[in-house]
């Protein structure tokens, strides 16, 4: 029987936000609402729970315990959930995440039927383990491993690879600038053929400053894909006094998507977020909801 392969990378490209992409594409965009709603330009900033899966080099000046739950609606019945955890010991930094992305109810079909001839569903899971190291008061070094699974119908593959950072901070909360290279490995043989990576690099830069009462971060970086376009990421957050926060970001070169928005809530430890993305071609919307614990 004729696999369902054309069916499944339509869906994983469409995850992707383009119609160029390798496999497990969730990788390209996930790690929390508030990274999402900022345009995912987050590389400069990873100051928060996130910081395992954006760059591990922010993990060593984590302040306190940040753990980050977040549940992903990205379109139809495609949904993720994403767990990520970080703190540090003087000039040292952990973390884990965990990111769980399902496609359910699949029909397969060899040519235009009224009936599927099945229906199935797909799934990718990556669990990464992160470690930074402040090489200086200004510089920080990140690392992160981690192992990832996919499965469509009856077909999976296991993959490893790992991310590597840096972060360089001016001052107490000044201007940081980042890099990281995601997703350097390889995964073992689907259908006797090996999934590609999506091996990304990413610059940015980001700033804190006060203005009209409100506390602003201003971010924003560039994003190389091999076999992908060319990508600039730029994104505003405004944060009262009261606890309200607002969010805004933009994105260059993708297909189906280009603004997002958001909204969040800081009380006493915790900060509630959601994200909202419209897409392109008919997709529907994506929708994310986040909370982070300071513990």
């Amino acid at each position: 029987m004729k696999r369902v392969s054309p069916v499944i990378v339509a869906a994983a490209m469409i995850l992707a936000g383009s119609l160029r992409g390798a496999g497990f594409a969730t990788l390209k965009w996930a790690g929390g609402a508030r990274a999402a709603g900022m345009g995912m330009a987050f590389t400069a900033r990873a100051d928060d729970g996130t910081a395992s899966f954006w760059n591990p080099a922010g993990l060593d000046r984590l302040d306190g315990v940040r753990a980050v739950i977040s549940l992903h609606r990205w379109f139809s019945d495609v949904q993720s959930e994403f767990f990520s955890i970080g703190w540090s010991r003087k000039r040292h930094g952990f973390g884990a995440h965990v990111l769980y992305t399902r496609v359910g109810d699949i029909e397969l079909r060899e040519t235009a039927t009224l009936e599927p001839l099945a229906v199935f569903s797909a799934y990718e899971l990556a669990i990464g383990f992160s470690y930074s190291l402040r090489v200086s008061s200004a510089l920080s070094f990140g690392l992160t491993v981690k192992t990832l699974y996919e499965k469509i119908d009856v077909d999976d593959v296991w993959g490893l690879a790992a991310d590597a950072g840096l972060l360089w901070v001016w001052g107490t909360d000044g201007l940081r600038l980042g890099w990281v290279l995601q997703n350097m490995g390889r995964t073992g043989r689907f259908n006797r053929e090996r999934i590609e990576l999506p091996l990304i690099s990413r610059l940015g830069a980001a700033i804190p400053f006060r203005a009209i009462g409100a506390q602003w971060l201003a971010a924003v970086e560039g994003v190389a894909e091999k076999d992908a376009p060319f990508h600039v990421h730029a994104g505003f957050e405004v944060f009262w006094d009261s606890g309200l926060i607002l969010r805004c970001g933009y994105q260059t070169g993708y297909q189906t998507r280009n603004v997002s928005g958001g909204i969040g809530f800081r009380w006493s430890r915790y900060r509630l977020d959601y994200n909202y993305t419209p897409t392109r071609w008919g997709l529907g919307d994506s929708h994310q909801m986040g909370m982070e614990f300071v513990l």
